[in-house]
């Protein structure tokens, strides 16, 4: 796997997003029996104005980071990019 980590500001659904990416995959998509993209959606409890991650949540949020990348990288063909 690459390890080519990158990220940028972005709008997705009208509001202010934070995009982490693997751009170190881009020559190897798509890949074939990999037709699939789960986004995952958080209710932030204490967001920014902006409506980014505060500072007291980041470690939270952190942590849930860790458990979904752990939960689809023990499943079948999952990877996070």
């Amino acid at each position: 796997m690459s390890d080519a980590w990158d990220f940028y500001f972005a709008r997705v659904n009208g509001c202010l997003a934070s995009i982490f990416v693997n751009l170190g995959l881009r020559g190897t998509i798509p890949v074939p029996g990999r037709p699939w993209l789960l986004w995952v959606h958080l209710q932030m409890k204490t967001p920014r104005r902006d409506g980014l991650s505060s500072s007291s949540e980041a470690p939270t949020l952190g942590e849930i980071e860790d458990s979904l990348t752990a939960t689809l990288s023990a499943g079948p063909g999952a990877e996070l990019v």
